[in-house]
């Protein structure tokens, strides 16, 4: 009896009739699938690769009291080649792209790393979406 014939009758006899891979993508793409740690508290998404040591991005860390190890940077690319744990996540931070999926967090939108550097509005903008968040949670937590 081959392998296939022995999978299909022990399938067959447990009354399993169709058999779906969790996670195709796994063996059908030759491209790195990247998987998020539950210790995960903040996953940025760019158009643009952000280095996560730029100092602008520190001081938001810090404000945010995340460490630099609870942090994950993509850019929107590799988006769909993204597996998550069900629970994993307090924030999303979408820098200069929309929202493109609802992962069940807190999400702050703003512009590029580069405008928001240097745009006073922009700052004042993300400082407000993490104030207004971050003092809700504590207080409702």
């Amino acid at each position: 009896m081959s392998m296939q014939t022995s999978w299909s009758v022990i399938s067959r006899i447990m009354g399993i009739n169709i058999w779906q891979l969790r996670y195709p993508v796994l063996l059908t793409n030759t491209e790195p699938v990247y998987f998020l740690l539950v210790k995960l508290r903040l996953l940025i998404i760019s158009d643009v690769v952000v280095c996560i040591d730029d100092l602008f991005i520190k001081d938001v860390f810090r404000a945010m009291s995340i460490h630099c190890s609870e942090v994950y940077i993509l850019t929107v690319d590799r988006l769909n080649r993204l597996f998550l744990p069900k629970t994993f996540l307090s924030y999303c931070w979408w820098m200069g792209v929309e929202a493109l999926c609802d992962f069940r967090c807190i999400t702050f939108c703003t512009t590029s790393l580069e405008i928001l550097k240097n745009d006073a509005d922009s700052k004042r903008v993300l400082w407000d979406q993490i104030c207004r968040f971050m003092y809700a949670s504590k207080y409702y937590a």
